[in-house]
């Protein structure tokens, strides 16, 4: 999966792309699906895994014939930027190597975790980033798979992702690279933006 921050930078995109006005809400929606860390399979509308790997798929499409009547909330657009980002990173991280040298070292989501915590720090040191924070603030939302409790667990989380040592923007990552990062954010973005733009363009 990605880390909060990237999708809250997937979903701005999508928000500048189609000029959403209701940008906490599309904001607190992109990381809702991170709520329960005990149900994920269901919260991010996950599919069997793949024969020749150990990779599930994320049916966004499930999300979209459930929820495509709401979509003129923009809770629901950015959960489905989520859904969309954690897809495109899963392959990214599977077929790139990256996820089989760490499994391999056994360490896997500790050295992982740290880089995401150290890559936060380097992709909100950008100019205009900060602003997501405040506008994250204001959001509300929720949907059938995360409870209000949840909800605003997450949306804590992600705020708090703000608030990060100085030292965080210069130490170097351990195994993923920065233009990997921001390669994965940006094609993330724009299938999110093909896969919502006939819902958007018919509300």
């Amino acid at each position: 999966m990605a880390s909060r921050v990237m999708h809250l930078l997937v979903a701005d995109r999508v928000v500048e792309e189609f000029d959403l006005h209701d940008k906490a809400r599309v904001l607190l929606g992109s990381v809702a699906p991170d709520g329960h860390n005990n149900q994920r399979d269901q919260t991010h509308f996950k599919g069997p895994r793949y024969g020749w790997s150990d990779v599930t798929p994320y049916q966004y499409g499930r999300f979209v014939a459930k929820y495509h009547e709401r979509f003129s909330d923009g809770f629901f657009i950015g959960y489905l930027t989520h859904l969309v980002a954690d897809d495109v990173w899963a392959s990214a991280v599977y077929f790139s190597g990256v996820k089989e040298r760490l499994q391999s070292g056994g360490a896997y989501f500790a050295t992982l975790y740290r880089d995401f915590y150290l890559a936060n720090a380097k992709l909100l040191e950008k100019p205009n980033r900060r602003e997501l924070c405040r506008a994250l603030e204001s959001g509300s939302g929720g949907c059938d798979e995360i409870d209000q409790e949840a909800m605003e667990r997450v949306k804590q989380d992600a705020l708090r992702d703000f608030d990060y040592p100085a030292s965080n923007v210069d130490e170097p990552l351990a195994v993923l690279a920065m233009d990997m990062i921001e390669a994965c954010i940006e094609r993330a973005a724009i299938r999110a933006i093909d896969v919502a733009q006939p819902w958007i363009d018919g509300k």
